[in-house]
């Protein structure tokens, strides 16, 4: 890998219009630097991120003056972590108002007596789409499904098991909001969503263990 990426840095000065090639110094310097300070970078991500820059997509100063070091390097890639980081914002906004859709869609449709009537529902919706397109659905109520499995006896967690669970979910949400740092403070910061995200997780890997056959490694 680290081979890889030294024999990339060559063609990466290239790339943006370096006329005199880099010395072996030079590139260990630039490898260094990668390694050290952007390590869940790959080439490709640093490869689309000088496309980026070249096409002048970032508000920064993007020119090189013949000179490809750390400084020219390091201000481009901060402007693409920015971006991915916004763009994975924007995502998760997308998603969210799409879970809030569909439950308002099946709210409106049926409009369930009770509260038990409604969670069944939330459940039932969910298998439905698991048996039709052979994967879990993007917008549900994950929340809602759980309590109608929990409330009839499908789920029954003791005290320590849900212990052992919530710090299982902690890790997992670290890891899925690692370039939303505020995204991640607001849920492990409220009771409500990180047992609402607590909930979803179990209830997905419920269903993955018991509906194997319909789902295609969701």
């Amino acid at each position: 890998m680290h081979d890889d990426l030294k024999k990339r840095i060559f063609l990466f000065a290239a790339m943006v219009g370096i006329k005199e090639p880099l010395t072996i110094r030079q590139v260990g310097i630039i490898h260094e630097f990668l390694v050290k300070k952007f390590p869940d970078f790959g080439t490709d991500e640093i490869t689309d991120a000088l496309e980026m820059a070249a096409s002048k997509q970032f508000e920064i100063d993007s020119e090189h003056y013949q000179s490809f070091n750390i400084v020219y390097l390091g201000k481009i890639l901060d402007a693409y972590r920015t971006y991915r980081t916004e763009e994975l914002r924007k995502e998760r906004i997308a998603k969210d108002a799409e879970e809030r859709k569909v439950i308002e869609i099946a709210d409106e449709k049926r409009q369930p007596s009770s509260n038990s009537e409604y969670q069944k529902l939330c459940y039932d919706c969910i298998i439905e789409d698991i048996k039709e397109k052979k994967r879990l659905p993007i917008g549900a109520c994950w929340e809602e499904a759980y309590l109608y499995l929990e409330g009839i006896g499908k789920i029954a967690l003791t005290s320590e098991e849900k212990e052992m669970y919530m710090e299982n979910v902690k890790v997992s949400l670290r890891t899925e909001y690692k370039e939303d740092v505020s995204g991640l403070k607001r849920i492990l910061g409220s009771k409500i969503l990180f047992r609402r995200a607590c909930r979803t997780q179990y209830l997905k890997q419920y269903l993955r263990n018991n509906f194997k056959s319909d789902l295609d490694g969701s």
